[in-house]
């Protein structure tokens, strides 16, 4: 996310609709057949260029950071309008309320299923577990959940 977008709310989008206008002049002017080739330096400088932005932009936010910059509830405001609108925040919502939806079906779930337990201690009782094929049974599906 640009903040400088989310400033353009605030400030207007004038400056963006004027560079806008001005590259769509520069693109219908050009020539159909126009190209151009970028010496190996001039793709270092053009990569190393990237960087060096990149980092002054970092090094700007960080000032903006500790100047509070960022604490004005406008700025905020655009911030958080803008993280909306680029979709940013939909899959944590989503994730949110499915959590929620299973916090409240687990509320319904009992802890304790009081038929299984009868059921499992009168077939111990009866001694079915120590069947070898019940051991075997109960042996198989102890290491398919281990080893999945």
């Amino acid at each position: 996310m640009r903040i400088e977008n989310a400033i353009n709310e605030i400030r207007g989008s004038q400056k963006t609709e004027l560079r806008s206008r001005s590259m769509e002049k520069k693109q219908a002017s050009a020539r159909v057949g126009d190209k151009f080739e970028l010496s190996s330096s001039g793709e270092a400088l053009s990569t190393n260029k990237g960087a060096d932005t990149r980092e002054a932009r970092v090094e700007q936010a960080k000032l903006r950071a500790a100047s509070g910059y960022y604490d004005q509830p406008e700025i905020r405001k655009a911030i958080a309008d803008a993280m909306l609108d680029q979709g940013v925040v939909d899959p944590v919502m989503e994730e949110i309320l499915s959590i929620r939806q299973t916090v409240k079906n687990m509320a319904n779930v009992p802890d304790q299923r009081d038929d299984k337990v009868a059921m499992a201690s009168e077939r111990a009782e009866k001694g079915f577990y120590d069947l070898p094929i019940i051991r075997g049974q109960i042996a198989g599906k102890a290491l398919e959940g281990l080893v999945g």
